[in-house]
């Protein structure tokens, strides 16, 4: 009995916990059971992800709408450092950057932590557990969540470039048509492309795809015969010089001294500044205004359909889909100048000679190429950039989103007239509601 007495009289002096303390130890147990169940599902290879699932969802998202070339690590580093950073230091980092943001590292900080932000304001969720990993010092968990989302990142990336660049080839001759159809005298005559052909006839090999990569300063030469017959004939010939003497000439540097891509060489050279035909709509080209039809080519258009809404989309065809696209899967129904730069690269991709994923195409580099369309979008006049992503939502999305569902029933529809009719004949207060009378009561009493 007194030890009873002992145990009451400790429980009694044990102190409590405050609701601060309480919250922070729920939080915490929350938080081991997270990590045990992200180790288990790690552990055995081809398990399907349940707790995990929503950073490789993240991650099969992340090149199509954050950033097609990044450390996934260090956005995450450095977007979370530049958060935590106080007001003082933030303004002082502002003066600092309006002086000099040239510098690669300050170039390279700049767009990790412009990914790291819509990365936080697509996933809070998963940026809290984040947080938590450096607030209890676990790095583990930490790597863990990021290989995850590198597994959706790397998923995605490659099923949109096998998709891409095989569909081009079905694609090319409509997005001739469709990107010249109002330019007068043009016509366009040549073999199509197959799906069975090699990619590595495709460049400046075929006629076809070099009519799309021809850069903007020759495009009124070939596309409005400018200069004559002649003079679009050599452009051909010159691409085709150009890519083979710059290629030539490259490796030759690697070996030595480095050497000027353009010094005495003949030829057009295939630059990632390059703004090329095939992010045009040759209907609105104009050889004074650089940003005329820029990013509205054809092209561009059917890839992005049949990466984000359906590949049976991709021409235009309302036709219903085998499965959701990823638009409505990521919960997505606007163009972001984001997916705009991915669906510019993996064009770009398809049109190369390259088999396989890479960066590199003769002095082409593709990240380069990347990261010149994204800040050349972000940096544009905000005027031009809303008319851009208001031409692009009309023709992705027009009216097959789901956005449809929140507009109001069309003038003289039927639910637009039952509605006027429901204020018509249930207007008295004690009727107000239609379904508060079973109609069916009504005719027995009446009988």
């Amino acid at each position: 009995m007194p030890s009873s007495g002992n145990n009451a009289q400790s429980t009694v002096n044990a102190p409590r916990q405050t609701p601060q303390e309480r919250a922070a130890a729920t939080r915490k147990r929350k938080y081991d059971t997270f990590v045990q169940e992200g180790i288990d599902e790690t552990s055995v290879k081809g398990r399907s992800y349940k707790t995990l699932k929503p950073f490789y969802q993240a991650g099969l998202w992340w090149p199509q709408g954050i950033c097609l070339y990044s450390d996934i690590s260090m956005t995450l580093v450095d977007g979370i450092k530049d958060g935590q950073r106080d007001t003082h230091e933030e303004e002082e980092d502002e003066e600092d950057d309006g002086a000099d943001v040239s510098k690669p590292s300050e170039i390279a900080r700049a767009r990790n932590v412009h990914a790291f932000t819509l990365f936080a304001q697509r996933y809070p969720e998963l940026l809290e557990l984040f947080y938590q990993t450096i607030e209890y010092e676990d790095s583990d968990t930490f790597d863990r969540m990021v290989t995850t989302i590198m597994e959706g990142y790397k998923q995605a990336r490659r099923t949109d470039t096998n998709r891409i660049k095989d569909d081009i080839c079905d694609w090319f001759l409509r997005a001739m048509k469709d990107s010249t159809n109002e330019l007068d005298d043009f016509s366009f005559e040549v073999e199509p492309i197959s799906r069975t052909d090699l990619k590595s006839e495709r460049g400046v090999h075929h006629p076809l795809t070099r009519a799309f990569l021809i850069p903007f300063d020759y495009m009124g030469r070939v596309y409005l015969q400018s200069d004559g017959v002649e003079a679009c004939n050599k452009v051909f010939s010159d691409l085709k010089k150009g890519s083979k003497r710059l290629n030539k000439k490259r490796r030759k540097g690697k070996k030595g001294k480095a050497t000027d891509d353009r010094e005495d060489e003949t030829g057009i050279p295939l630059e990632s500044a390059s703004l090329c035909a095939f992010l045009y709509s040759i209907n609105d080209y104009d050889p004074e205004k650089m940003w005329s039809g820029l990013f509205r080519g054809p092209l561009l258009i059917f890839a992005y359909r049949a990466i984000f809404t359906s590949p049976s989309s991709a021409l235009g065809e309302k036709s219903a889909p085998t499965k959701s696209g990823n638009a409505k899967i990521h919960g997505v129904f606007e163009v972001s100048v984001e997916s705009i730069a991915y669906v510019s690269a993996q064009v770009r991709f398809a049109l190369c000679t390259k088999h396989s994923w890479t960066k590199e195409d003769g002095v082409f580099n593709l990240e380069a190429f990347y990261f010149f369309v994204l800040d050349l979008m972000l940096k544009a006049p905000p005027q031009w950039r809303e008319d851009l992503l208001e031409f692009w939502n009309d023709a992705v999305f027009g009216d097959t989103s789901d956005s449809f569902v929140l507009d109001k029933p069309k003038a003289g529809s039927n639910m637009a007239v039952i509605m006027q009719q429901f204020t018509r004949d249930f207007s008295d207060a004690n009727s107000a509601d239609p379904a508060a009378e079973d109609p069916a009561d009504g005719a027995s009493s009446s009988a």
